[in-house]
């Protein structure tokens, strides 16, 4: 089991997870703007390099970015 934390504009929350190779699934807990939240992600070191990344939040948005090294 991993732990950790994820910050994202108003959105703050506690991840618990599992790790594979290159990859990590994780279930979080928190708030965005003062509303507690609930949810699901992944995020995938891909083979050029990058870091994506999908967040679901429960009853809510989903959000997917993908992150490069400059």
């Amino acid at each position: 089991m991993t732990r950790g934390e994820m910050v994202f504009g108003a959105l703050q929350a506690g991840l618990e997870g599992e790790t594979g190779v290159s990859i990590i699934f994780f279930d979080f807990e928190g708030s965005d703007e003062m509303t507690p939240i609930r949810g699901t992600g992944t995020a995938e070191l891909t083979e050029d390099g990058s870091l994506e990344v999908e967040i679901s939040i429960h009853h809510g948005d989903e959000i997917q970015l993908k992150a490069h090294r400059w």
